[in-house]
């Protein structure tokens, strides 16, 4: 799972990865600086989703996006690097 480059707060993200051995759904969350910054979203495993980056989002440069199995323990990743949010 890469990372983005660089978003503005309230723009969309397409999140990809790769859909391996993780089960039928996974959980999707933004975070920032390690913490969740969005509730985990439900979706299909089928690698690939959107998600919005929330309007009042701080900028930085440590953000990344989590995937966990739905199903199975600690099946899990993080986005390989963080990548940049403006804030407004």
């Amino acid at each position: 799972m890469g990372a983005p480059g660089s978003l503005s707060a309230g723009s969309p993200l397409r999140v990809r990865w790769t859909s391996r051995n993780a089960g039928q759904g996974v959980k999707i969350s933004l975070r920032k600086a390690s913490q969740p910054l969005t509730s985990a979203m439900l979706t299909k495993n089928d690698g690939s989703a959107s998600l919005r980056i929330p309007a009042n989002a701080a900028s930085g440069n440590d953000y990344t996006i989590s995937i966990e199995s739905a199903s199975i323990a600690g099946c899990s990743g993080v986005s390989d690097t963080a990548f940049n949010v403006r804030g407004r």
